[in-house]
């Protein structure tokens, strides 16, 4: 079975298509990767998986449907990897349950999806934590949790607006306390693209907490996963940052990952993060 995995969104969700790749992969499916949706720019920093990991990515830039023409069954099955449930996905050999029918006589599908799924994650840890992040100083990071505040680009959109939440300031003053009570010397870095929404949601919290200046979302991700412990937002990206920490410390994230989730999302956080 051959499958070609389409990319799209910005890097976090690139992490997450590049994960459910390597899981195919490990299912014994040979797969090619489609970056066709970045040919003429992106969102955020465009594609960036072609500099994160440096093997053979098989990778085109031809839309899915021109590269073998009249062969693809374009099937758009992202909602039915999410109620998968973890058992079944480390015992099944891919989605089985979801296939169309008749679909084992078909040579070749193209996977449209964000896959958003911690334990396709879990499954190819290995394969994930040989990307190729910057060098930063463990001493200068491993003692500071970062805090991520998304806001810009969702409020850009209608659509946006509507699907996602820009997390309370509640959460954020609960997620403080939680890792101060653990200690009292906590110390917090902020990652963000929105700072006049982060002085709004921290206050007067923000005089003690450093806010990162990194070039790039490479750079800010490389940082992430140097620190110790996480407060992230409902973002992909703060979300690989602390999946791939080597000290994961105390992580904390929000209760909800969309406005209008209507689906069980314990899918997407792993059972050690704390959700509020």
């Amino acid at each position: 079975m051959h499958a070609i995995v389409n990319f799209q969104g910005g890097m976090g969700n690139q992490l997450f298509q590049y994960a459910f790749a390597q899981f195919l992969r490990k299912k014994r499916w040979s797969v090619s990767l489609n970056a066709s949706r970045f040919r003429y720019g992106g969102v955020h920093d465009g594609f960036l998986i072609n500099h994160l990991f440096e093997h053979n990515l098989r990778l085109s830039w031809k839309k899915a449907s021109s590269i073998h023409p009249g062969d693809f069954e374009l099937w758009k099955i992202f909602q039915g990897v999410e109620s998968v449930s973890q058992s079944d996905l480390e015992a099944t050999l891919l989605l089985e349950q979801f296939l169309p029918k008749g679909f084992a006589m078909r040579k070749k599908i193209s996977f449209e999806g964000y896959w958003q799924y911690y334990q396709i994650a879990n499954l190819v840890q290995r394969e994930m934590n040989q990307i190729i992040l910057p060098t930063i100083s463990p001493s200068e990071f491993k003692s500071k949790c970062f805090i991520h505040i998304r806001g810009g680009d969702y409020f850009s959109t209608r659509q946006n607006k509507l699907l996602f939440d820009v997390i309370s300031k509640d959460y954020y003053s609960h997620a403080l306390k939680i890792h101060r009570a653990n200690n009292p010397k906590q110390q917090f870095i902020l990652f963000t693209n929105d700072l006049a929404l982060s002085k709004r949601i921290l206050g007067e919290e923000l005089n003690s907490i450093s806010i990162d200046d990194s070039p790039n979302s490479i750079h800010a991700l490389a940082k992430m996963r140097a620190c110790t412990g996480a407060i992230i937002a409902n973002s992909s990206f703060s979300w690989w940052g602390a999946f791939l920490q080597r000290d994961k410390g105390i992580q904390i994230a929000p209760a909800h990952w969309t406005t209008r989730q209507t689906t069980d999302e314990n899918h997407i956080y792993p059972p050690y993060m704390i959700r509020l």
